[in-house]
């Protein structure tokens, strides 16, 4: 129960969140350790219905308010202002979620238009990272998406993503 409890002020005190390894080695606890005290946290603020969700995006865990609380507090605090990614942004971040991990220059072979300044968006905003370098002539960085990404847009895993559309040309 007590690691529990620790489990909890961490995640409180970290509000963007904080990865399973950062737990274990803090604790001091082991995987399945952790296991129990996810799914007690899990049934204490999931399924007992919490103003508070214990959520996990890819390996980043974190206490949030429950969607159910929103028009409650929206008078209460401060909104931050968030700017809305754009079309291109949007276009860039879809590239690399399905074809990760990729260079810079294979999503601007994609998209067909430079991408520097996309990708720098990108990455101030924690969306994507770099993964490494390419074995390749210069060593481009290759990229992939973070658990910044999969919290923005709701998911626990990239196999969330919606199955890809192919377009077939029809040019016989």
């Amino acid at each position: 129960m007590r690691k529990q409890q620790e489990a909890e002020a961490l995640l409180y005190i970290h509000s963007d969140g904080i990865t399973e390894s950062e737990i274990l080695s803090i604790l001091s606890i082991t995987t399945i350790e952790w296991r129990a005290i996810e799914s007690a946290l899990s049934e204490k603020y999931n399924i007992s219905h919490s103003g508070i969700l214990f959520s996990r995006y890819g390996d980043t865990y974190v206490l949030e308010t429950h969607p159910k609380m929103y028009s409650l507090l929206s008078d209460l605090i401060p909104q931050k202002t968030q700017k809305s990614l754009s079309q291109q942004a949007m276009e860039v971040l879809a590239i690399i979620a399905y074809k990760q991990p990729i260079t810079r220059l294979e999503v601007e072979r994609i998209r067909g238009v430079q991408s520097t300044s996309v990708f720098d968006t990108l990455l101030s905003r924690g969306f994507i990272k770099e993964a490494g370098r390419l074995e390749a002539i210069g060593k481009p960085y290759i990229y992939k998406t973070t658990d910044a990404f999969l919290h923005h847009f709701s998911m626990q895993s990239l196999d969330e993503l919606p199955p890809l559309e192919m377009e077939v040309d029809d040019a016989d």
